[in-house]
């Protein structure tokens, strides 16, 4: 039981860092937007100002994307696991650990008993545990 609740922390961690992962697109989109209207901007009389703000928009976009391969990096196994679930299980999943609702709210909305929600999720979970 132990070793299942890890690991369904570590589901729970997963769907919070796809959710970072959006958000670190939008921004390194927005960085990389503003460096080029920066350039853009550039004149012989703020040459210096703008530099100073293209190195500061650069330097945020390289930690923004870092970020961003770091958790994409550490998801790689999770997210090839959930990726080849089925329909059924991936809709599943996203319920109960995405959504974070209850068996009774997944058992309403997927028209299935508790003891079948536990008993698929006992199986994904330990199918992701292998």
């Amino acid at each position: 039981m132990r070793i299942q609740k890890k690991t369904e922390k570590k589901i729970i961690n997963y769907y919070k860092d796809k959710k970072k992962v959006r958000i670190l697109e939008y921004e390194i989109g927005l960085l990389e937007r503003t460096i080029f209207d920066i350039d853009r901007c550039r004149t012989d009389e703020n040459t210096k100002e703008i530099e100073t703000r293209l190195e500061k928009s650069k330097r945020k976009l390289i930690e923004k994307k870092l970020q961003l391969n770091e958790i994409i990096n550490e998801n790689m196994g999770l997210e090839a696991i959930i990726v080849n679930l089925d329909r059924e299980d991936k809709e599943l999943f996203d319920l109960r650990y995405n959504r974070e609702l209850g068996y009774q709210e997944i058992g309403r909305v997927l028209h299935i008993s508790n003891s079948t929600i536990s008993r698929r999720l006992n199986s994904i979970l330990t199918t992701v545990n292998a």
